[in-house]
């Protein structure tokens, strides 16, 4: 990613050297008699810089939104674009074999930020909205595989296998936490739990049933393990 990312930068910068070049040579006069210019008239198919070779290295266009930057590679294919859209402007960029592997996009109260795969599937994204945000990871078949989310008053943490089945995750909200993790069918492996006035800790076996527990109470507390079949073989006090 970091190789079409510097490519990315590097054209950025000629096609900036060459607009201000441009501009320079025009307030100058180096064109010949000294011009006074306060617009440039993009034409309807764009304003296209090229390089000594004659080849397309970036291009200014307009559109019903506004404007468009775009960004070519020695093969005059686009690796990235500023695009304007109607709550705002975004930023994407391309792989070698043209697929788009970022893009970074207002919403109506934040932004995204968006990564695909070499085949331009979607692997995951970031989001900032007014009361919080969120990270999300996907795998190539397109299930959700681990998410993030920042909310009003705590948040959240989830861990999914490759077939989208919930094995581990993490709440927290103004009136406490719990902790969960499960096997692949969705049954529990231990889970723990903090609120106001205490907490507890679990540990379950194969046919969900608890084998060991820790509460704690605002005013005492106890402890037991049990057998397989849910027997209380131990417990204090």
């Amino acid at each position: 990613m970091s190789k079409f990312w510097n490519l990315t930068l590097v054209l950025a910068i000629v096609v900036s050297f060459l607009l201000g070049s441009f501009l320079t040579a025009v307030f100058t006069g180096k064109f010949g008699k000294e011009t006074v210019v306060d617009r440039i008239l993009v034409p309807a198919e764009g304003l296209a810089f090229i390089s000594p070779e004659g080849k397309v290295i970036g291009k200014v266009s307009a559109g019903e939104n506004g404007g468009g930057l775009f960004i070519y590679d020695d093969k005059e294919d686009v690796v990235g674009e500023i695009r304007a859209g109607e709550l705002g402007g975004n930023i994407s960029a391309y792989n070698a074999q043209g697929m788009k592997f970022i893009e970074m996009a207002p919403i109506k109260h934040g932004g995204e930020l968006v990564v695909y795969d070499e085949e331009g599937g979607f692997v995951g994204g970031a989001g900032a909205f007014r009361r919080g945000g969120r990270f999300v990871f996907y795998n190539k078949e397109g299930i959700f595989v681990g998410g993030i989310r920042a909310r009003r008053h705590g948040g959240e943490l989830d861990i999914d296998d490759n077939q989208g089945r919930f094995i581990g995750g993490m709440r927290m909200s103004r009136h406490g936490a719990g902790i969960g993790l499960f096997e692949g069918r969705g049954k529990n492996i231990a889970g723990l739990r903090v609120f106001k006035h205490g907490g507890e800790f679990a540990i379950w076996n194969g046919k969900e049933n608890v084998v060991g527990e820790m509460v704690a109470a605002e005013n005492n507390g106890e402890f037991a393990v049990y057998d397989n079949n849910g027997k209380i073989l131990w417990e204090a006090p």
